[in-house]
């Protein structure tokens, strides 16, 4: 009984991601009458620095996603469009210039970095 006990856990956790070792930083904005909810995602390694960083934005309806995903991957042509969310899955390229590096960032320094982009970011 405990084995199956574990097992459905473990499924559990591989399911839900919840294994993951990440940190996620979102806003809700409003756009031209349309919430946007932006996420920022840094996948961090065993010391706990950013490894990968990806970022995913959730319209309130698929039809918007539809009509912005062409416009999307015209700059971003690894961008994924699923449903309600545009997904960009390497977004520290985009992200990143001289000054601003994210990959090999300290899970706190990406919260600041993330916090410090506007009011009402909030990270897990």
């Amino acid at each position: 009984m405990k084995k199956y006990f574990l097992l459905a856990v473990v499924g559990l956790l591989l399911l839900t991601g919840c294994g993951k070792n990440q940190v996620v930083c979102t806003i809700s904005v409003e756009e031209n009458g349309m919430k946007v909810t932006e996420s920022i995602i840094g996948e961090l390694d065993g010391d706990n620095k950013v490894t990968k960083v990806s970022m995913e934005y959730e319209y309130n309806d698929a039809e918007t996603v539809k009509q912005l995903c062409d416009i999307v991957k015209i700059s971003f042509p690894e961008a994924e469009c699923s449903g309600k969310k545009i997904i960009l899955p390497d977004a520290a390229a985009m992200l990143e210039d001289e000054e601003t590096k994210l990959v090999g960032l300290t899970k706190e320094e990406f919260i600041t970095y993330a916090t410090s982009e506007g009011e009402g970011v909030t990270c897990k």
